[in-house]
């Protein structure tokens, strides 16, 4: 089949329906190993479940890539892996070498990051009813074709020329407007992958190459991952990639990435001792020489340190673990430290409120933490610690079921938009982009979400009346 055929539709609703059957086979070959699990080990049942998950939500991710655009599925298994996996691992292998990077012992961190994430979890599916259809087909007419040609490639020149901004002006008050605006050209890579266009491969391609060269300079690659994951899902959905295929993709994806996050640790090293990076080399040269260097010397003792330092990037529970040791709330006997004014920062401008939060002021994490971070470093709670520093145990686990409910409607309502105006999935990622990763908190999340929404909303406008419909 031919990449660039144009007659070629999905009929995403029978997809949809596989996708639904096949998670009840997932639930129960979760139960057989959790069996297995309970006969053979001794883990605990905090352990046990957390496994479980684990393993669920990965299966769920890989059943769903093909057949939907997975924000939910990836958002769990991120949540799950990174605030339930990767602390596990922490005190099962790093430790017993005395590298483990948790405040609080085991069986305290898990008595509430467990019922937490799985408070989450509830909220971000509970449904009211169960629907037939999880998102709209996407399947295009070939005028529409012939317009997301168009709109992919104006979002794609708009996205480079407010990346060009970016760089080289600072104008105050508009800076969330610009790096907003710098991202379309990743939404224009959408509507181009279900677009006439023969080339659009290559247009990918005048996109994705770029932001890898300049996230290698930057060192933070999670937002250059998170597009890149959302380019192969609707890939995946377009030309029905196969789950085995998909199955390795990912296996290979593991292994890449654990040999990734152990070269950031070098890189971000030598990238800020020398005031980022030498005249003598680039940072993409640098990042390339760490990571041949480090392919090269693979042996027993490497592959441990390297094991090591996946697990120590990936574990945001670290973090919780030095919220749940000060537990702000119990020794100050105060609740809701942070989170009215951060409401009140979300729907207000700061021109009526002063007082609104910032985003990036690392304050509140050294209130919570107590970690004496550096003011010129930005680090967050995450929502468990969000939950646990501003309303203790009972309050923070149910605060992580609200949260995870706002952002089940606000996925749901995009979902069911989606059977009118379907393009809105291309713009899901861009909507929820900081939904994605365990480690941002309710401000950062809220106040991007509804704020994209906005542009979004604004986009369609346009659209419609330049189209005559929204698209």
């Amino acid at each position: 089949m031919s990449l660039t055929a144009t007659g070629y539709y999905i009929n995403s609703f029978r997809l949809q329906d596989i996708y639904i059957r096949s998670k009840k086979t997932l639930l129960l070959w979760t139960l057989v190993v959790g069996l297995l699990l309970a006969s053979f080990t001794n883990y605990p049942a905090v352990i046990l479940i957390s496994l479980l998950l684990t393993l669920y939500t990965f299966g769920e991710l890989v059943l769903a890539l093909g057949k939907i655009v997975p924000v939910k599925e990836i958002t769990a298994l991120l949540m799950v892996v990174q605030l339930l996996l990767a602390p596990f691992l922490d005190y099962a292998i790093l430790a017993p070498q005395e590298m483990s990077a948790m405040a609080v012992d085991q069986k305290t961190y898990f008595s509430f990051a467990l019922p937490a994430v799985l408070a989450f979890l509830i909220g971000m599916r509970f449904r009211f009813r169960r629907p037939k259809i999880i998102q709209g087909e996407m399947d295009f007419s070939e005028t529409d074709r012939k317009r997301h040609n168009k709109i992919g490639i104006i979002l794609i020149v708009i996205g480079y020329v407010f990346l060009f901004l970016q760089n080289v002006l600072v104008i105050p008050g508009l800076e969330f407007v610009i790096v907003v605006l710098s991202l379309f050209r990743f939404v224009g890579i959408f509507y181009l992958m279900y677009s006439n266009n023969r080339f659009y491969q290559i247009l990918i391609l005048a996109v994705a190459i770029p932001a890898t060269i300049s996230t290698v300079r930057g060192s933070v690659f999670i937002d250059l991952l998170i597009w890149f994951f959302f380019i192969y899902a609707f890939a995946a959905i377009k030309f029905r990639i196969r789950t085995r295929i998909t199955m390795l993709i990912v296996a290979l994806s593991i292994i890449f990435f654990m040999i990734l996050q152990s070269v950031k640790v070098d890189y971000r090293k030598i990238e800020w001792r020398s005031n980022r990076v030498t005249q003598e080399t680039t940072g993409v040269s640098l990042f390339a020489d760490i990571f041949s260097a480090n392919l090269q010397s693979l042996n027993k003792a490497n592959l441990w340190l390297m094991q090591a330092k996946f697990i120590t990037r990936l574990n945001q529970g670290f973090i919780v673990s030095y919220v749940l040791k000060k537990d702000v709330v119990k020794t100050t006997n105060k609740t809701n430290t942070y989170l009215g004014r951060e409401l009140l920062g979300v729907v207000l401008p700061r021109f009526i409120y002063s007082e609104k939060a910032t985003v990036g002021d690392n304050k509140k994490f050294r209130y919570l933490t107590g970690i004496p971070l550096a003011t010129s470093v930005s680090m967050n709670v995450g929502i468990l610690g969000d939950g646990y520093g501003n309303f203790g145990y009972a309050g923070g686990i149910f605060f992580c079921f609200c949260f995870g409910f706002f952002l089940n409607l606000v996925m749901g309502y995009c979902f069911s938009l989606s059977r009118r105006i379907k393009t809105i999935l291309f713009w899901m990622p861009l909507i929820l982009f900081y939904v994605m990763r365990a480690g941002n908190e309710f401000y950062i999340i809220t106040n991007w979400t509804v704020k994209v929404a906005f542009v979004v909303i604004a986009y369609y406008f346009i659209s419609k009346k330049y189209f005559g419909k929204a698209i």
